[in-house]
């Protein structure tokens, strides 16, 4: 099987990962995300509300701990 993403989905992960160094954590992820995964063994770190390059809207990031 293959799973293929284009457009928005890979531009919005790409400006996310690109935020890692600047706010100092090893995997980020949307606030969209964060909620499908808000029932597993994961714990989350807001960071607020950033803008991202290229993106109209800003996009909640949250840093993800075991």
């Amino acid at each position: 099987k293959e799973i293929a993403y284009h457009g928005d989905t890979v531009n919005t992960a790409a400006r996310i990962q690109k935020k890692c160094n600047e706010l100092g954590h090893e995997l980020l992820i949307s606030e969209n995300l964060m909620r499908k995964l808000e029932n597993t063994s994961l714990s989350f770190e807001r960071l607020g509300i950033v803008p991202l390059k290229g993106k109209q809207r800003e996009v909640e990031i949250f840093a993800v701990n075991r």
